[in-house]
């Protein structure tokens, strides 16, 4: 079953804000939406990573010691998450 855009948005929302300022890297960010959502690629997760990135909702880097990319939610992204929930 194929998750909607809406449907991975909220849950990317759900998913980064607790973080607050700490990053979370794609692999456990794939993993743990696919625990919900069974299927849920690498590609849409980053889709919608990107076209956040481009509003100013998130930010990401990579880290030194891994190589991994990770995101957090900027401050932007987080009243976007506190209008979410």
């Amino acid at each position: 079953m194929k998750i909607s855009l809406p449907v991975l948005r909220a849950k990317l929302l759900r998913a980064l804000k607790p973080c607050g300022n700490y990053w979370l890297d794609e692999d456990t960010l794939h993993i743990q939406l696919n625990l919900a959502h069974p299927g849920v690629g690498r590609d849409e997760i980053l889709l919608v990573l990107r076209s956040w990135k481009d509003k100013d909702y998130v930010d990401f880097r990579v880290d030194e010691i891994s190589g991994l990319t990770e995101w957090r939610l900027t401050e932007s992204g987080r009243k976007l998450a506190g209008k979410a929930s």
